[in-house]
């Protein structure tokens, strides 16, 4: 039987192939290096490694998406750790160097500079304030982490210092060395007080318990002790490893020891018996490290293999593998199979089933899960469509694709090829040209041969059939694919690739734009209803915004563009209903040649709808009837229809999907509300559409998050920024798609990290492609809101009950000013309080004059200095009222520095 190995690399040796035995990853050629060591942030929340390619890097643990790359090192990074607020991180590196970086930025803040040889470990005290290195010029390091100096030497070592630790109190470190033992130093003084001896080999790493009261070695001579740290008497060997132990740690409760083993498996001891209870087995080469979650439930594995495995400490079994690939790509998968990560990923990834390759791509309907990790994390079950996602063992994979082999490349103007059908059948046959899907043929449409008892099919495809199709200029290559499917399933053969030479020159492009913003749903109340949606606010404003920028790059570079809005309310000829968007896409269509662009923006809400036995996200149109959405909808089998290549010839392709779900919209009391449902499922399709239609696509946010429309932006939050990028250019320059949306992504996503929210834009495609020149004209002419300060609660009291007897409303009236008239403003009411400043105050009567005081608040932190407003005397509460509240815009703005950032922004 063949067995079947995921892989990432395609240069094997014969005896290779058919040795294996389990499924296994291997890297790519002139991938980067191995990751030394893993470890959980205090609160669990994300992970850290370190690499052989000179970098750290930070990823999300619930969902396996990297956040931050740490660089600046020059040889490789040894180990990296979080500080105990998991606001900092320490790197140490064979440079000689160990540096401290800001987690939430990246950003290098400290060089910790001394040792003469390669550091190995670096770690923080446990207050944050110190960092300890351990080095090979046999020494161990104790710096100031504010400052980078040097503040301790701790010698006594004669060979190699492996790694070094704080005790739990701070007034111990722990050192591990070549020398055969580990030794434990004071840190204030530096002075040696125990030598842990009875290991027979080097001693690669040390660390005390959470009580402080025991150490735990693990060596080279393959098994990991317990030591007493009062007396260095010798309480536990850990044995059972085969190989090198690399390194030992105990559970946040103290109760197990992990260690890490050259042998392939790291394993899970009693400490207090030394019994072993668990051999974490699933890498195919030395475990570096492993590290324990905050709760002792889970364990980090990292190894020589490139794999990062997150393991569930009770069962011994692997929950994922994450993989680190080259640039920013990453792959997350379990078990099964089923994977998730980013659509780089896939490019370097494949199956074999001995000599047969097969590409990831062709069992991406089957296996790919968008949200994967959190879905293991919350112990969802792992779904497609509302169905168990089958695992790679169910499809029988191997022999089961359709052959397809070339006969004729373009000889006598004729495409020719030869379809064999194995295990799965044959289902559809499709043509792409440029990536797109230009013809599908079924089996019945093919010809047809019996030949040894087996079915042949033949596919001829003519160059004049595909000439219309063909972009560039005369002698210019149009890649022509062809893949098919095996019968009732999606799942593709590897297919065949040729090059087409264009015969005749290029034709003059030109630019169509459709600029759909929904905000008229028939419900101006926003109340919730079951025949209509709450209207939006800025859905229009964003599609004629985003129009008029796009127009204006567009006509600086094309001779002719053409530009439809679709953001008409009420009875409007161009209100965006689902008639007058087939409409202007059939007339785009009529006029479109292959060398043109297009460009489709869509803000409104999304909804997900059981369509046929399966989910699917549907765009909701001009004053959508729930109970008839079909016909008030779009989905993304509408829009292949609508874009199919042989009715809309345009090649280069946009679209951008800002679109809301049904839940809670904006109003004067929110400043954030959500748009977005089921995003594993759009997501998917989203891709889908992309992978028929060759489009670039920009979806609002990633797996499981929301997007946002912002009043303090008076705008959604991706719209503002796709406009914001396009302002902020500095020189005059060609507006690149794939340029712009990373811009935008990264823009967003910073934005909503500082606001409180987690929305990452995610995009799909390449769109290495030019739509637009911006100038001077263009930037003056976008206009952008400086983003209004958010105000929250505030609390205004009378310490005597005087006043308030006689102004009884003033704090109500103070709250309801600001709800009323904020989005008018510079201010903007929000509940949000961790991200809106409050005020508190107090007022009293004295003398028949009003007095009053208050302090600015953001989180629990004072703002500036308390105000008091000059007496007032005669006024009635709406005047004081008035006053109060003019003080308060006044300080916020100065606070805020809101005119600073207004100029920033134009």
């Amino acid at each position: 039987m063949k067995q079947l190995v995921l892989a990432i690399i395609i240069i094997f040796s014969f005896g290779d192939i058919f040795a294996q035995t389990e499924p296994r990853l291997v890297l790519p050629v002139g991938h980067t290096d191995a990751i030394q060591t893993a470890v959980f942030s205090p609160d669990g929340k994300l992970a850290l490694t370190a690499s052989g390619d000179n970098t750290a890097r930070i990823f999300e643990v619930a969902t396996g998406k990297e956040l931050q790359v740490l660089s600046g090192h020059t040889n490789y990074v040894s180990s990296a750790v979080f500080s105990p607020d998991s606001k900092l991180a320490l790197t140490a590196s064979g440079d000689k160097t160990a540096r401290i970086f800001e987690v939430a930025t990246g950003k290098e803040l400290q060089v910790l500079s001394g040792h003469t040889y390669l550091v190995s470990s670096a770690v923080f005290s446990p207050d944050g304030k110190l960092a300890l290195t351990a080095s090979w010029d046999s020494t161990a390091r104790i710096f100031d982490v504010s400052t980078g100096k040097e503040l301790q030497v701790l010698s006594g070592h004669p060979y190699f210092v492996s790694s070094a630790v704080f005790s739990p109190d701070g007034k111990l470190a722990l050192t591990a060395s070549w020398d055969q033992t580990a030794r434990i130093f004071e840190v204030a003084t530096g002075k040696e007080l125990q030598v842990l001896s009875g290991h027979t080999s080097s001693v690669y790493s040390a660390v005390f318990s959470p009580d402080g009261k025991l150490a735990l070695t693990a060596s080279r001579d393959k098994t990991a002790r317990i030591f007493e740290v009062a007396t260095g008497k010798e309480l536990q060997v850990l044995s059972g490893h085969t190989g090198d132990v690399y390194s030992a740690v105990f559970s946040p409760d103290g109760k197990l020891a992990l260690t890490a083993s050259r042998d392939k498996t790291a394993r899970i001891f009693e400490v207090a018996t030394g019994k072993e209870l668990q051999v974490l087995n699933g890498h195919t080469s030395w475990v570096n490290s492993a590290e324990f979650s905050p709760d002792s439930q889970h364990v980090l594995t990292t190894a020589k293999d490139h794999k990062t495995i997150h393991w569930n400490v009770e069962t011994g079994k692997p929950l994922y593998t994450r993989l680190q690939l080259v640039g920013e790509d990453w792959l997350v998968y379990d078990e099964d199979y089923h994977f998730d990560g980013t659509p780089g990923a896939i490019d370097y990834l494949y199956l074999t089933c001995g000599l047969e390759v097969i590409d990831l791509a062709q069992v991406k309907d089957s296996l790919w899960v968008p949200g994967l990790v959190e879905k293991i994390m919350n112990n969802e079950p792992i779904m497609i469509n509302d169905r168990l996602a089958p695992k790679l063992s169910d499809l029988n994979i191997c022999d089961l694709t359709p052959l397809i082999e070339p006969l004729e490349n373009g000889e006598k103007g004729l495409y020719r090829y030869q379809i064999t059908p194995r295990n799965g059948g044959l289902g559809e046959t499709e043509v792409y040209i440029n990536g797109n899907l230009t013809y599908t043929f079924m089996p019945q449409q093919l010809e047809h041969q019996v030949v040894n008892q087996k079915e042949i099919y033949f596919l001829t495809i003519s160059k004049d059939s595909l000439a219309p199709f063909l972009v560039g200029g005369k002698n210019s290559l149009n890649p022509l694919f062809i893949k098919s499917k095996v019968k009732g399933a999606s799942i593709y053969g590897r297919g065949v690739k040729v090059e087409i030479v264009k015969d005749t020159d290029a034709a003059r492009p030109s630019f169509y734009g459709v600029f759909v913003g929904v905000n008229d749903y028939a419900n101006p109340t926003k109340e919730s209803s079951d025949f209509r949606y709450r209207n939006l606010d800025f859905a229009k404003k964003d599609a004629d915004d985003l129009a008029n920028a796009v127009e204006a790059t567009a006509r600086n570079l094309f001779d002719s563009c053409h530009i439809y809005k679709l953001t008409g309310l009420g009875a409007d000829p161009n209100a965006p209903t689902k008639a007058r968007l087939q409409e202007v896409l059939s007339e785009i269509g009529k006029n479109a040649k292959s060398s043109d662009e297009l460009f489709i923006f869509f803000a409104g809400h999304g909804d997900i709808q059981q369509i046929n036995n399966q989910k699917e996200i549907r765009f909701i149109l001009h004053r959508a009837d729930k109970k008839n959405l079909m016909s008030t909808s779009f989905g993304v089998e509408d829009l292949k229809q609508w874009c199919d290549p042989k009715v809309l010839k345009a090649q280069k392709r946009v679209f951008v999907f800002d679109a809301c779900h049904s839940g809670e919209l904006i109003n004067q009391t929110m400043a954030f509300n959500g748009r977005g449902d089921d995003e594993s499922i759009r997501i998917r399709q989203l891709d889908k559409l992309k992978d028929k239609n060759g489009m670039m696509i920009l979806a609002a946010a990633a797996d499981n998050e929301l997007a946002y429309e912002d009043e303090t932006l008076n705008q959604g939050v991706l719209t503002y920024h796709l406009l914001e990028v396009i302002k902020t250019q500095k020189i005059d320059t060609l507006l690149t798609v794939r340029d712009w949306f990373d811009d935008a992504i990264e823009a967003v996503a910073e934005y909503s990290r500082l606001n409180g929210n987690k929305q990452v834009p995610n995009s799909f495609g390449d769109g290495r492609f030019e739509i637009g020149n911006i100038n001077e004209q263009v930037r003056g002419a976008i206009n952008i809101n400086c983003p209004k300060t958010r105000i929250g609660l505030c609390v205004f009291t009378d310490p005597t009950g005087e006043a308030e007897q006689q102004y009884p409303t003033l704090g109500s009236k103070i709250n309801q000013k600001f709800e009323t008239s904020g989005s008018r403003g510079s201010l903007v009411y929000s509940k949000n309080l961790d991200k809106a400043y409050r005020v508190e105050g107090s007022y009293r009567l004295e003398k028949k004059k009003i007095m009053v005081r208050y302090k600015v608040f953001l989180g629990s932190e004072q703002k500036g200095d308390a105000i008091e407003l000059d007496p007032m005397k005669g006024l009635t509460e709406d005047e004081i009222v008035k006053r109060i509240t003019a003080s308060i815009e006044k300080e916020l703005e100065r606070i805020d520095q809101r005119a600073e950032k207004c100029k920033l922004k134009n």
